[in-house]
């Protein structure tokens, strides 16, 4: 319960965290006058707290320094009430303002306070204008030691894979990434270990395939002092008893050589390792994600894994769509990659529409890792701010299913319209995805689809 006689000391503590926020925060008694005012409606009005002190609302209403006082309103009706309000700035401009007011009440039903907040409307049509022309759904993985890449992704299929990768963040089973060279497995490795409850503790790689294989079991499993000519007095820990607490990660992990695959499983199976040269294994506590680009069923049946070890690893199964197979992402990752160089190097470009309609209709058999690349040369080679058609080389972008169009190319109306219809019925009308995957506006599909007369109901 609230009490009536509640007063500013008795919101100290609340205060101080309002004093953080990037919106206006306001609080008033319940005859107006105002008890508080934060940093960020002092920095939207150009005043001092001490113009504040000692007035009401009403004050403020008479001098003309706001029109309808939202929280007038809230005392007259005992509701929340959200309106837009303008208001005289220090300077004697005006800005528009979304109020939102709510009453607080005390232990008899009586408004003990009102708390309002607001936020400029230039700022608000702003950040709407920003999600409706460039969304798209963004997963950040929790802060961790390794800085994982943004995860960004607008596609179904994608969300399909997020949604798997939390709910198996949340357990303890072995964890199958399967997917093509460059789809992103390391960084959906990344994301389970930074959402798990071991993600205090370190998360190790294994790139089986770049490790040379007279090498690989010894920095796997480590080894005693002596254990063979060139070993360290000290012995080693090797990189599965680093992963104590914490994550395994092994990529490529159908290149790893037979011999090691069942020493491997020894280890899943008995959660110890045995160091080379040693008599007695090391209890070890780990979680296991494992990521291939080949089928693991086909190296089963070509007998270049072995099939006990392949049903160990596949507990939980996460199969990585490939970029050509959901082109909603494309735009945004190149967005993304765009703002990320740039910030990197210091450098200020855009792309043309039609730099987008090329990569959307690119094939991207390297995947992300091949548009990221692609962008980066971009930022950094392109000579113009506005990168154009013309500014990328021969042989970019370009594959058996695709051929760069040259610039000075002209659509005919029919073929234009008909590359509109192809696009709304590839997205199910969607116009946001249509227009990002003809690499226009979407004002501009929408001047389009007036033009060809392409306005059904459907379209809406």
């Amino acid at each position: 319960m609230v009490n009536s006689r509640m007063n500013l000391d008795d919101l100290s503590s609340v205060t101080t965290v309002l004093d953080h926020l990037d919106i206006g925060v306001t609080i008033f008694d319940s005859n107006g006058k105002f008890l508080f005012v934060n940093r960020g409606s002092l920095h939207m009005s150009g005043q001092s707290r001490s113009f504040y002190e000692n007035q009401t609302i009403f004050d403020l209403y008479k001098k003309g320094v706001f029109n309808h006082p939202v929280s007038t309103e809230v005392m007259r009706t005992k509701k929340p009430v959200a309106r837009v309000q303008r208001s005289i700035t220090k300077d004697g401009g005006t800005k528009e303002y979304l109020v939102r007011a709510n009453p607080i009440f005390d232990g008899e039903g009586n408004i003990a306070l009102i708390v309002a907040d607001r936020i400029e409307m230039k700022s608000l049509i702003q950040q709407y204008e920003s999600l409706r022309y460039d969304r798209y759904e963004e997963y950040t993985p929790v802060e961790n030691n390794q800085g994982a890449e943004k995860i960004i992704s607008r596609s179904r299929a994608m969300q399909q894979v997020m949604s798997l990768a939390l709910r198996a963040s949340q357990r303890d089973s072995s964890v199958l990434l399967q997917g093509k060279s460059g789809t992103g497995k390391e960084v959906i490795a990344e994301y389970i270990h930074s959402n798990s409850m071991r993600r205090s503790h370190e998360m190790v790689r294994i790139n089986c395939a770049s490790m040379p294989e007279n090498l690989l079991e010894s920095e796997l499993f480590g080894y005693e002092r002596g254990a063979f000519t060139g070993a360290l007095q000290t012995g080693k820990m090797g990189l599965i008893e680093a992963a104590d607490k914490g994550t395994l990660f092994l990529d490529e992990v159908n290149s790893m050589p037979l011999e090691l695959q069942a020493k491997l499983l020894r280890v899943l199976e008995t959660k110890s390792v045995l160091r080379i040269g040693a008599c007695k294994p090391r209890a070890i506590d780990f979680r296991l994600i494992a990521a291939t680009n080949a089928d693991l069923r086909e190296c089963v049946s070509r007998n270049q894994f072995r099939e006990d070890l392949y049903y160990r690893l596949n507990v939980i199964p996460i199969t990585i769509p490939p970029l050509k197979d959901r082109p909603e992402d494309i735009r945004p990752l190149a967005n993304y990659f765009l703002q990320k160089f740039c910030a990197q190097y210091g450098l200020q470009k855009r792309l043309l529409p039609k730099i987008y309609r090329l990569m959307q209709n690119y094939d991207w058999p390297g995947n992300v890792r091949e548009l990221r690349n692609f962008i980066e040369w971009i930022v950094v080679m392109s000579t113009s701010t506005t990168v154009k058609i013309s500014d990328i080389p021969a042989g970019f972008l370009t594959s058996v299913h695709t051929q760069a169009p040259p610039e000075a190319e002209k659509e005919s109306p029919e073929d234009e319209r008909a590359a509109i219809i192809a696009a709304l019925e590839k997205f199910q009308y969607r116009r946001q995805d249509t227009a990002d995957y003809l690499g226009i506006s979407r004002r501009t599909l929408q001047y389009r689809l007036k033009k060809y007369d392409l306005l059904t109901p459907r379209s809406e």
